[in-house]
């Protein structure tokens, strides 16, 4: 047959290692089978298969399908010319068969079935003077019974979640039970013949459990094993899908890494990657950071490469150079711990984002091969956190004490009064009678204004820049230029006591 026919002989191998498990409560609905395979009853059979005296061979590849209220469908695959079946049929527990007879099919619907009941099924070859043993018996239960509903599929919002799964043929309605994270638990009762729910007023970015059970004629079902879902809402990192990573640690791995309030000592993560996004730290736009990372080692400290990636821009990847925050080039395995300084740019979007680190074995040193952010194979290993990207603080160090220093006719030197905090200065002058700013910075606590027009009165204002952020502009100062051809001294200006 294995060469006649290779398919079937498949097939019937198939069917006597599945025939012939040593039953096992413990596997029970997790295996086909709900058993262990036991090789020597399985070789047994095969060995006996077809030596028989009567050399009339059972059918084999029994199955069940379309399983309803009252009916079911058996197939079964055969060997040999013969054109009829018996087939036999009972309650489970009861002494008393059914049997049918087919010819010239291998596929037969068994009808008047009670409802919610359990059967047992099997099939017989009638050969040309005698007929084979029975096939190893199947069990099955009809559709009816009062069951939990199976199959839930849920899709969650911020604040809603759609529910639905298979109908249960015996349900007229469902219950369904909401828990939320502090435990407490709702629950809700569809319309007759439905089996979808809306829920509606969740929290964003929360926990909650849901189950749910049958209304049927004779009361309530159990209800089912309960599901987690998590409300979206969480910001990019948790909400958005990022492409998988991960590789190989028999030799290297991220064994802490540390930024902010994140201070993972990980060690090594299955597959190569580590899923840290319960772990966050804020970042303020425009400031700079040092994170270091420390590598693990099976046996001996190989070269590797560092990169961190942060999806400043949220779109859920890493694709763009300008979110490398960091690489560290080809670093010899000794150099440990790495650290790494990142700068948040101040283009970066508000909010809870994604940031993956990840290291790479380049071989020998000076090979420069960096990790990519999708890397799934590499000797390395990535892992994933949160960062909250927040404003840099309000800059409050308003400029004091503005004074004119020297006027002439078109020229005027301003000096004020900043701190320790200011980077830079925002200036922004006009005349008095004007209602158009014109802009200007200073590195320094004073300004050199040109251009002027004689005989004129000027505002001044001045605010300070603090890193990503600037303050709000000062008071007022106003001053007068001199009349023309008023200029005074070598360098062209007339000092002044007192501003006008």
């Amino acid at each position: 047959m294995s060469k006649t026919n290779p398919a079937e002989a498949a097939l019937l191998v198939k069917q006597m290692i599945l025939d012939n498990t040593t039953p096992n409560a413990s596997l029970t609905d997790k295996t086909v089978t709900g058993g262990r395979l036991n090789l020597y009853n399985s070789t047994m059979a095969m060995l006996n298969y077809g030596c028989a005296a009567t050399g009339c061979n059972a059918p084999y590849n029994v199955e069940l399908s379309n399983i309803t209220t009252h009916s079911a469908t058996i197939e079964w695959a055969f060997l040999g010319d013969t054109a009829a079946f018996n087939i036999q049929y009972r309650i489970i527990d009861s002494p008393d068969w059914t049997t049918l007879n087919t010819a010239a099919t291998t596929t037969v619907s068994l009808s008047e079935l009670l409802a919610c009941t359990t059967y047992e099924v099997a099939v017989q070859t009638v050969c040309d003077t005698t007929s084979s043993n029975w096939s190893n018996t199947l069990q099955f239960t009809t559709d009816g019974c009062c069951v939990p509903p199976i199959d839930l599929n849920i899709s969650p919002n911020e604040t809603t979640a759609e529910l639905s799964w298979n109908a249960v043929t015996a349900a007229g309605a469902y219950s369904i039970v909401l828990t939320d994270q502090n435990g407490t638990a709702t629950t809700f009762t569809t319309p007759v013949g439905v089996n979808t729910y809306n829920l509606v007023n969740l929290a964003a970015c929360s926990n909650y459990q849901v189950q749910l059970a049958s209304f049927c004629s004779n009361g309530l079902s159990d209800y089912s094993t309960a599901i987690n879902f998590t409300t979206t809402g969480c910001g990019a990192c948790i909400d958005t899908d990022y492409c998988n990573a991960g590789g190989s640690t028999n030799y290297e791995w991220i064994e802490q890494f540390v930024l902010g309030a994140i201070d993972n000592t990980s060690g090594e993560d299955t597959d190569g990657y580590g899923n840290y996004l319960n772990l966050s730290t804020d970042l303020e736009k425009g400031e700079s950071y040092e994170a270091t990372l420390t590598a693990g080692f099976a046996d001996g400290a190989y070269p590797e490469f560092l990169r961190i990636w942060i999806d400043y821009n949220q779109n859920g990847t890493f694709d763009d150079n300008s979110e490398i925050a960091y690489e560290s080039g080809d670093v010899e395995g000794e150099i440990s711990p790495i650290f790494a300084n990142i700068t948040i740019p101040n283009n970066a979007l508000l909010g809870s984002t994604r940031m993956r680190v990840a290291i790479k074995y380049t071989g020998n040193a000076g090979d420069n091969d960096p990790p990519q952010p999708c890397d799934t194979d590499n000797d390395g290993e990535t892992e994933d956190y949160c960062i909250n990207i927040v404003p840099a603080p309000a800059c409050t160090d308003i400029p004091t004490d503005i004074a004119l220093l020297v006027v002439s006719d078109v020229v005027a030197q301003i000096a004020w009064t900043g701190t320790d905090n200011c980077d830079s200065y925002d200036v922004r002058y006009r005349p008095s009678s004007q209602a158009t700013w014109t802009n200007i910075n200073s590195p320094t606590a004073n300004i050199t204004l040109s251009g002027l027009s004689p005989n004129t009165s000027y505002e001044v204002e001045v605010a300070c820049n603090c890193g990503s952020t600037g303050s709000n502009f000062s008071t007022t100062f106003i001053f007068m230029t001199q009349p023309r051809h008023s200029r005074l001294g070598h360098d062209g200006y007339k000092p002044i006591a007192q501003s006008v």
